[in-house]
């Protein structure tokens, strides 16, 4: 495997050049301005960023590893469309959401060819290799983790469940990214194992980070309103958490705080006193950290294998699960 990985912010560049060279000729505008305006979001670029630095450091093509990280991004906005349609979202990533500023209809229709694109993008990558039944499992497993999304508004999920959920719903497309890079890269099916679970734990240290970062997080960093999930009274892995730990009484009342009938206020204002009492802010990070640890003996086994690999793969791991926004 290679060790001449370039800088992150390079690859960022040599993926943005690619992305509008092949995006703004797009025609219609009526179907592709949405697409274009979800694209040019700001966002961690986290998937495509994945393709690209594993791809490199694999040994991959460079060519399939940007058609594969293009048409990953492609999927992952796709997703995002319809989700806030579904959760009835105004903002995505602080600006208007797709559907409130272009309408329902064009939005829904953006999305399909988004998903498109992303299959055609990413069977161009493939020619030579078996990506596609890779990304035809993840993108059906998203929808899974999607559809368990929208009944745990309803019930309340175990936290083992709600874990499933964020690996259906986050983790896979991560670990799909790291595998296809692998892949890409004609390396061995054990590496190429090696990397799709490395993918899952990353992924789901990512999500339990990002619920954490929701309420303990700066928000000069992250950009994002304080407690924005205990608002929306998403009952994430903090709420869940508490809910393991409460009393009966506490128990009942988080139960309150999180139903519909709850205003936004009440449920902020006594959420946080009840995660305070059973020090929430410490119990979500040794979970994080528990995954954290898998992902490290991960690494050593890919060592065993690749020590240049395994040392090449520290920094882009560091940078998904260290990060403060």
């Amino acid at each position: 495997m290679s060790a001449n990985v370039s800088s992150f912010e390079e690859l960022l560049g040599i993926y943005e050049n690619f992305y509008r060279q092949n995006v703004k000729h797009l025609q219609p505008t009526s179907l592709y301005e949405p697409v274009r305006y979800m694209m040019d979001l700001p966002g961690k670029k986290i998937r495509p960023l994945a393709v690209l630095y594993c791809g490199n450091l694999c040994g991959a093509n460079h060519q399939d590893t940007l058609k594969a990280a293009l048409g990953l991004e492609y999927f992952h906005n796709f997703t995002l469309i319809h989700d806030d349609i579904m959760d009835e979202a105004t903002t995505r990533r602080g600006h208007t959401a797709v559907h409130i500023k272009y309408g329902v209809p064009a939005s829904i229709l953006a999305g399909d060819v988004m998903m498109i694109e992303a299959t055609k993008w990413i069977s161009e990558a493939g020619k030579h290799f078996n990506i596609l039944d890779l990304f035809m499992t993840t993108s059906r497993e998203i929808c899974e983790g999607q559809a368990m999304d929208m009944d745990y508004s309803l019930i309340t999920p175990s936290t083992n469940e709600y874990l499933e959920m964020i690996k259906l719903k986050t983790a896979v497309l991560l670990a799909c990214a790291f595998q296809m890079a692998c892949t890409l890269g004609n390396q061995s099916t054990v590496m190429c194992k090696l990397f799709y679970q490395l993918g899952i734990e990353t992924g789901l240290c990512f999500q339990i980070k990002d619920d954490w970062l929701d309420l303990y997080g700066d928000t000069y960093l992250t950009g994002k309103r304080r407690g924005g999930d205990i608002l929306a009274g998403k009952k994430n892995i903090l709420f869940l958490e508490a809910l393991a730990a409460a009393d009966s009484k506490d128990k009942i009342r988080l139960e309150f705080l999180f139903s519909a009938n709850c205003p936004a206020d009440l449920r902020f204002a006594e959420a946080i006193e009840i995660y305070s009492k059973y020090n929430i802010k410490d119990r979500v990070a040794n979970v994080e950290s528990q995954y954290s640890d898998r992902i490290w003996k991960l690494i050593d086994e890919i060592g065993a294998i690749d020590p240049v690999c395994s040392e090449g793969i520290k920094p882009f791991i560091q940078l998904i699960i260290e990060r403060s926004f």
